[in-house]
């Protein structure tokens, strides 16, 4: 469950920063487009992927840590800090 959490964690941080992340760079280019004009604008596609990987990496990682790290204790000591 931890895992999947993170995963889902890892799907949004992406889906916000390829949308939104996208259209404020496109932004930022138009706005320097209207100085310098003879500027093209080409989409960075090799660093995005890894980012997208990395993130995915970073979100997969930590969660199972923490699964490995839980699991390390017996449940009663678990279900006596929960309570």
């Amino acid at each position: 469950m931890l895992i999947s959490e993170g995963l889902c964690y890892a799907g949004i941080t992406l889906v916000l920063v390829l949308s939104i992340g996208n259209l404020i760079a496109y932004g930022i280019f138009k706005l320097f487009q209207q100085q310098v004009s003879f500027a093209v604008f080409t989409y960075p596609l090799i660093p995005a992927a890894v980012i997208a990987l990395v993130i995915l990496a970073v979100c997969l990682i930590t969660s199972e840590r923490m699964c490995c790290a839980l699991n390390k204790e017996t449940i009663v000591n678990r279900l006596r800090e929960a309570a």
